[in-house]
């Protein structure tokens, strides 16, 4: 759903850009040039914020594995320690136990 708003918008803003290229006279076709720019690096700005979301959100997730396989590594050390059942969830895994 969020894929299609995002392609919906940018379809309305290459709209814009059009309707106002059609719109420029020679008194304004420097102001034109320049807000096409801004709107090319506005785009471009989007993109690179995209790409970094997605890679940290992919770190992100190893790391949160990573976490949970520690923290089952120490819970069971903890219950080999003290004895099957005796041990109460602790740490991370306790609160990752809805996920």
């Amino acid at each position: 759903m969020m894929r299609l708003l995002e392609w919906l918008c940018l379809a309305a803003a290459f709209i814009a850009l059009l309707a106002g290229a059609t719109m420029l006279t020679q008194a304004t076709m420097g102001a034109g040039v320049i807000a096409a720019a801004c709107f090319w690096a506005i785009l471009a700005r989007i993109a690179q914020a995209a790409a970094h979301d997605s890679k940290m959100r992919g770190r992100l997730e190893q790391m949160y594995r990573k976490m949970a396989e520690i923290a089952e590594e120490i819970d069971e050390a903890a219950e080999d320690a003290v004895g099957e059942g005796e041990v109460a969830p602790t740490g991370p895994r306790r609160r990752m136990r809805h996920l």
